[in-house]
Protein backbone atom coordinates (compact mmCIF):
# COMPACT_ATOMS: atom_id res chain seq x y z
CA UNK A 1 0.00 0.00 0.00
CA UNK A 2 1.52 3.30 -1.04
CA UNK A 3 1.88 6.35 1.16
CA UNK A 4 -0.58 8.20 -1.08
CA UNK A 5 -3.27 5.61 -0.24
CA UNK A 6 -2.39 5.90 3.48
CA UNK A 7 -2.92 9.66 3.27
CA UNK A 8 -6.21 9.40 1.37
CA UNK A 9 -7.67 6.55 3.44
CA UNK A 10 -6.55 7.60 6.93
CA UNK A 11 -5.25 11.17 6.61
CA UNK A 12 -1.70 10.36 7.76
CA UNK A 13 0.62 12.92 6.16
CA UNK A 14 4.03 12.36 7.72
CA UNK A 15 4.09 8.57 7.71
CA UNK A 16 5.25 6.18 5.02
CA UNK A 17 4.02 2.63 4.64
CA UNK A 18 6.97 0.23 4.50
CA UNK A 19 4.98 -2.96 4.01
CA UNK A 20 1.57 -4.52 4.42
CA UNK A 21 1.00 -7.96 5.92
CA UNK A 22 -2.12 -10.09 6.24
CA UNK A 23 -2.15 -12.62 9.05
CA UNK A 24 -4.81 -14.06 11.35
CA UNK A 25 -7.47 -12.30 9.26
CA UNK A 26 -6.04 -8.87 10.14
CA UNK A 27 -4.29 -6.36 7.88
CA UNK A 28 -1.13 -4.89 9.42
CA UNK A 29 0.32 -1.67 8.05
CA UNK A 30 3.95 -1.11 9.03
CA UNK A 31 4.51 2.65 9.13
CA UNK A 32 7.63 4.78 9.48
CA UNK A 33 8.17 8.49 10.17
CA UNK A 34 11.21 10.31 8.77
CA UNK A 35 13.53 11.92 11.37
CA UNK A 36 12.97 15.37 9.82
CA UNK A 37 9.43 15.34 11.31
CA UNK A 38 10.59 14.69 14.90
CA UNK A 39 9.44 17.20 17.53
CA UNK A 40 9.64 17.28 21.30
CA UNK A 41 6.27 16.22 22.76
CA UNK A 42 6.67 18.76 25.59
CA UNK A 43 7.90 22.00 23.97
CA UNK A 44 7.41 21.19 20.24
CA UNK A 45 11.06 22.00 19.48
CA UNK A 46 12.76 20.44 16.45
CA UNK A 47 16.14 20.50 18.23
CA UNK A 48 15.97 16.81 19.24
CA UNK A 49 18.05 13.65 19.01
CA UNK A 50 16.78 10.06 18.78
CA UNK A 51 17.45 7.61 21.63
CA UNK A 52 16.07 4.38 20.17
CA UNK A 53 12.48 3.42 19.44
CA UNK A 54 9.72 1.14 20.68
CA UNK A 55 7.15 -0.43 18.38
CA UNK A 56 3.54 0.36 19.23
CA UNK A 57 0.43 -1.20 17.73
CA UNK A 58 -2.76 0.79 17.11
CA UNK A 59 -6.20 -0.38 15.99
CA UNK A 60 -7.94 1.69 13.35
CA UNK A 61 -11.05 1.51 11.19
CA UNK A 62 -11.47 -1.68 9.16
CA UNK A 63 -10.89 -1.91 5.42
CA UNK A 64 -13.90 -3.79 4.11
CA UNK A 65 -14.56 -6.57 6.59
CA UNK A 66 -10.94 -6.97 7.74
CA UNK A 67 -9.70 -5.29 10.92
CA UNK A 68 -6.63 -3.08 10.50
CA UNK A 69 -3.73 -2.49 12.87
CA UNK A 70 -0.96 0.08 12.49
CA UNK A 71 2.56 -0.87 13.59
CA UNK A 72 4.79 2.11 14.23
CA UNK A 73 8.23 2.39 15.85
CA UNK A 74 7.81 5.40 18.15
CA UNK A 75 11.18 7.08 18.79
CA UNK A 76 12.39 8.30 22.17
CA UNK A 77 13.55 11.88 21.69
CA UNK A 78 16.01 13.85 23.78
CA UNK A 79 15.30 17.58 23.56
CA UNK A 80 18.22 20.00 23.67
CA UNK A 81 15.93 22.93 24.57
CA UNK A 82 13.92 21.60 27.53
CA UNK A 83 16.25 18.73 28.50
CA UNK A 84 13.56 16.00 28.63
CA UNK A 85 13.71 12.54 27.09
CA UNK A 86 10.24 11.39 26.00
CA UNK A 87 8.46 9.39 23.34
CA UNK A 88 7.52 11.38 20.27
CA UNK A 89 3.92 12.55 20.08
CA UNK A 90 1.78 10.47 17.74
CA UNK A 91 -0.41 12.70 15.64
CA UNK A 92 -3.21 10.24 14.97
CA UNK A 93 -3.78 8.94 18.53
CA UNK A 94 -4.14 10.42 21.99
CA UNK A 95 -1.50 9.63 24.62
CA UNK A 96 -1.79 6.20 26.30
CA UNK A 97 -4.38 4.98 23.77
CA UNK A 98 -4.16 1.95 21.49
CA UNK A 99 -6.65 3.15 18.90
CA UNK A 100 -6.77 6.06 16.47
CA UNK A 101 -9.01 9.16 16.58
Amino acid sequence: MSSNVIYRAFGFRQYQCLRTTDSRGMVSLHLWQAPKHDRCSHCQSTNVIRHGAEERVFRTVPIGSKPVELRLPVPRLGCHDCGLVRQAAIRFARPFRRFTH
